[in-house]
């Protein structure tokens, strides 16, 4: 009889403990989720007084490029704050938290509670879609161009970007187009037949295709036995129906045994003057082989083109990073997969860059007298494309970041890192409340680390007591 109420008492103790260790694991997620609510409610109230000083500018300036770059930061902090708001938000829900359930759903909001997190993001993207639908950071109302084209070029001077011109050096302010070949009827060369490469062999003003006679030599292009090279005579020898001025021979090689230096090649393409050992003089415009060489760069060629190649990869920067955020924002992976392989090879083709200059610095400091002017130009080439790669590093961070967030709301162990975004959108540091830690506290301020080693201790008090009234029954049974 004994034996029966002292295994009886082990199997309760066995159920408390259990029941207890399942309290105490919803009481700690419970205190650390009420300690990223008070955390989360300063930071929607930052970035809510964000929203309002950006607004107050725009009433006060209009939409200028501060004011445009600052909403579509703040876009990006709003979004990811919502994301982290409904993490926490599924958490409460699983462990029917009702209080911790309304508290999240009152900062997420909605788009008709004014002040909320949904609110303000709604207004912002439909702000942004009426007054900068290309994400180029300049008003609808001064762009010219609606495509993403941040520099406003306009060579012609015509109001119309050069990214949207159909004609970029003539000016056409209306771009009528009357073959829709995508090049303006001012600088078509076939205005009623579309040609959109605007080919025109003769170089007479008329695209081939609306050129019946295309090498203006009298013969119309239907008969001609050499339709893009002149031949009046239409000569063809071997009867072949191709004119000799289409059948041109490869041309003998320039033998420098034969041809003393100085002599005058037999090349029919490019009379030159052959130099032994097939070296150029600086007056030759071709090499012995009848091919007309590449110009040696100067030092200062080579800065111009490097230079050219940075700003080029600048403006890709700008354009592959606004299409990136636009794909996190609508959550599309497979736009973010591709702009995040774009973002990766712009950095390794500015790593080559960087390398470029590097090399050429070497080059300039080992010539007597140093041009010091030229080398600074080029160490200041090398702090842009260092600064441009640290951008391109920055979107990757911060992406990171808001993946340990979600991480981090998962498991409930870990503090939530805030998004990292560029002035002046708001920057939410870790908030430590009055009596609160990071892993969860009582509200007088012990940690709930210390309550868990507690509670753990008399569980494990209770389980041995427990060990010991089994053994004790299993004694009294075989008595």
């Amino acid at each position: 009889m004994i034996t029966k109420k002292i295994q009886s008492l082990f199997v309760v103790l066995v159920i408390l403990v259990s029941m207890g260790s399942f309290v105490l694991a919803d009481a700690e997620q419970e205190a650390i989720l009420n300690n990223q609510l008070g955390e989360l409610q300063i930071s929607s109230e930052l970035l809510n007084q964000e929203f309002i000083l950006l607004f107050a500018e725009y009433d006060n300036l209009g939409a200028t490029e501060d004011v445009l770059n600052g909403l579509y930061d703040l876009e990006i902090s709003l979004n990811e704050e919502i994301n982290i708001l409904n993490a926490y938000l599924t958490l409460a829900d699983e462990l029917q938290l009702e209080d911790l359930i309304y508290s999240f759903k009152i900062l997420i909001g909605d788009n008709e509670t004014e002040g909320s997190n949904t609110y303000n993001y709604d207004k912002i993207v439909q702000f942004l879609e009426l007054h900068d639908a290309d994400h180029d950071g300049i008003d609808v109302e001064t762009d010219n161009c609606e495509v993403y084209n941040p520099a406003q070029l306009d060579s012609d001077n015509d109001g119309v970007g050069n990214a949207c011109d159909n004609c970029v050096e003539t000016a056409n302010e209306n771009q009528a187009d009357f073959d829709n070949d995508g090049v303006g009827n001012v600088c078509d060369n076939c205005m009623l037949t579309a040609n959109p490469e605007q080919e025109n062999a003769d170089e007479d003003g008329q695209g081939d295709v609306c050129d019946f006679d295309s090498d203006n030599d009298g013969i119309l292009n239907d008969v001609d036995n050499c339709p893009l090279i002149f031949n009046a005579d239409q000569l063809d020898s071997d009867n072949d129906g191709v004119g000799n001025a289409c059948e041109v021979e490869e041309p003998e090689a320039c033998d420098p045994a034969t041809v003393e230096n100085g002599a005058v090649s037999e090349f029919p393409e490019c009379a030159i003057t052959c130099n032994t050992g097939f070296n150029l003089s600086e007056t030759n415009t071709c090499d012995a082989d009848g091919n007309t060489p590449d110009t040696p760069d100067t030092p200062e060629t080579t800065y111009d083109t490097l230079k050219d190649k940075y700003q080029e990869y600048d403006d890709d920067y700008d354009y592959y990073k606004k299409k990136y955020e636009n794909a996190v924002d609508d959550n599309d992976e497979d736009d973010i997969e591709k702009y995040e392989d774009k973002l990766d090879e712009l950095d390794d083709d500015l790593k080559d860059l960087d390398n470029n200059i590097e090399d050429e610095i070497d080059d300039l400091e080992k010539v007597d007298p140093i041009d010091e002017d030229l080398v600074e130009d080029f160490e200041d080439l090398e702090d842009d494309v260092e600064k441009l790669r640290e951008k391109i590093n920055d979107i990757f961070d911060t992406d990171s970041s808001s993946s340990n967030a979600d991480s981090s709301a998962n498991n409930l162990f870990n503090h939530t890192p805030y998004p990292e975004v560029e002035d002046p959108a708001v920057i939410v540091d870790t908030l430590n409340m009055p009596g609160d830690n990071v892993g969860g506290v009582t509200d007088n301020g012990t940690s709930w680390n210390e309550v868990r080693q507690i509670a753990w201790l008399v569980a494990g008090i209770i389980i041995f007591l427990a060990v010991i009234l089994f053994l004790l029954g299993l004694l009294f049974t075989k008595n």
